[in-house]
C-alpha cells in the first residue's frame, strides 16, 4: 500500500465535508435572501397589474365619474406598494452587507437597542399585499419593549413566522400577534387560525430539514434558522397548537 494513500483519502473526506458545509451554507443564504426578495417580486407584480388597469382606463375615449374613482383606487394601491418595495430592498441590502461581514470574519454587526414593535410593524408592512387579500391581523401589544438585537436578523425571524402563518391559512384567516413581558423577558406570540401542526411534525420542527411545503416554496430550514438566530440573541422559540386550533409560535427574548 502506498504510504500516501491514507493522506489522500483523508483529504478527499475533508473536501467532501467542506462541500457539504458550503452547500448547507448556500441553502441557508438563499432561503434568507429569498424571503424578502419574493415579497419585492410579488409587490412588483401587483404594481404591474395596476399599471395595466391604469392604461385600460386611460384608453377610454371619455372618462366618467366612475372612471375617475377607479383611477384614484388604482393610484392608492400603487402608493401602498412603494414603501413595501423600499423596505424589501433595504432589507436585502442589509442582509447582503451582514453576510459579507460574516464571510470576512468580521461579524454581522453589534446587537443594539431595538424597538420590538418597530421590527414587527416593519415586517407587517413588507407583507402588506399578502395580508390584505383576506387575512386580518389582530395586534395585542401590551408593552412596547426594547431588546438588544441585530435588527435585520431579528426581523427575518418574524418575517419567516408570519409568512408561514399566511401560507398555512392559504391566504384566509386571522393572525394574532401578541407582545407582553414576563419578568426580565419579552414574549412574542404569533398565532394563526390555520389547521395547526401535525403531531409527528411538531416533535422535530426545529431540529431537522423538515417541511410540509412543496419544493418550490419550502426548504425545511426556515425554522432552524429562526431558532439559531434567537439563540444568538439569548432567546428561544417554541411551537404548539392553540386550544381553538391553529399554530402558536412563542418567541422569548431578554429585555434590553
Amino acid at each position: 500500500m502506498s504510504p500516501d494513500r491514507p493522506d489522500h483519502a483523508s483529504l478527499a473526506d475533508i473536501d467532501d465535508e467542506n462541500l457539504r458545509q458550503l452547500g448547507s451554507m448556500l441553502v441557508g443564504i438563499a432561503h434568507e435572501l429569498n424571503t424578502p426578495l419574493s415579497v419585492v417580486v410579488s409587490t412588483c407584480d401587483s404594481l404591474q397589474r395596476c399599471r395595466d388597469k391604469l392604461h385600460e382606463v386611460l384608453d377610454q375615449p371619455a372618462l366618467s365619474g366612475e372612471d375617475h374613482e377607479r383611477l384614484r383606487t388604482i393610484l392608492a394601491h400603487m402608493d401602498d406598494g412603494q414603501p413595501v418595495i423600499a423596505t424589501g430592498l433595504d432589507r436585502l441590502q442589509a442582509l447582503v452587507r451582514a453576510l459579507r461581514l460574516s464571510a470576512r470574519g468580521e461579524g454581522a454587526g453589534q446587537h443594539e437597542p431595538v424597538s420590538l414593535v418597530k421590527v414587527l410593524e416593519s415586517v407587517l408592512l413588507l407583507l402588506h399585499f399578502e395580508l390584505k387579500q383576506g387575512i386580518a391581523v389582530e395586534r395585542r401589544f401590551e408593552v412596547e419593549p426594547t431588546v438588544l438585537a441585530h435588527e435585520v436578523f431579528l426581523g427575518q425571524v418574524f418575517l419567516n413566522l408570519l409568512r408561514n402563518a399566511i401560507q398555512a391559512m392559504a391566504g384566509q384567516g386571522t393572525i394574532t400577534l401578541s407582545v407582553r413581558e414576563r419578568g426580565d423577558r419579552v414574549v412574542v406570540e404569533v398565532a394563526d387560525s390555520g389547521p395547526g401542526i401535525p403531531g409527528e411534525v411538531l416533535a422535530q420542527l426545529f431540529t431537522c430539514r423538515l417541511t410540509t411545503k412543496c419544493p418550490e416554496t419550502g426548504t425545511g430550514i426556515g425554522l432552524m434558522n429562526c431558532r439559531h438566530v434567537l439563540e444568538k440573541h439569548g432567546g428561544s422559540i417554541t411551537a404548539a397548537n392553540g386550544p381553538d386550533g391553529g399554530a402558536v409560535f412563542t418567541v422569548t427574548l431578554p429585555r434590553a
